[in-house]
């Protein structure tokens, strides 16, 4: 029983995972469209990809490290991201396995194949420590 209780108190003192976050807002034109950026992150695991659309926009991500063994993806398509609309806007969460990175340098492409134009909000989420 001593021994549980302080295996609790050792888990409720833990911090969570310190995480860094890599933002982009991208002003995509009617019709379809695309956008890329380069980016460089020192962590340890991608946690997760948001994009922010507006509602019904059909907009993916991928982003590749430059070393081509790692993507990270998402979509606002609700069958391969879950998405929950928030007024205007369509936000979709897509949470990554927390698998090694192998390289600090990427490069990601957002494609929307809607109709009108867009404002995309990206945002990619590592984990730098803790975990």
């Amino acid at each position: 029983m001593v021994l549980l209780a302080a295996l609790l108190s050792a888990l409720s003192l833990t911090a969570p995972p310190a995480r860094v976050t890599v933002e982009r807002t991208l002003d995509l034109p009617a019709g379809p469209a695309g956008a890329s950026f380069a980016f460089t992150v020192s962590a340890v695991y991608p946690d997760r990809v948001v994009l922010v659309v507006p509602h019904g926009a059909a907009v993916s991500l991928v982003a590749r490290s430059l070393d081509g063994k790692m993507v990270l993806g998402a979509s606002t398509r609700p069958w391969q991201t879950p998405c929950r609309r928030r007024g205007a806007v369509d936000v979709c969460s897509q949470p990554m396995e927390w698998c090694p990175l192998t390289d600090d340098s990427w490069r990601a492409t957002v494609r929307k194949t809607s109709a009108a134009p867009a404002v995309v909000r990206v945002r990619l989420v590592f984990v730098t420590s803790g975990a």
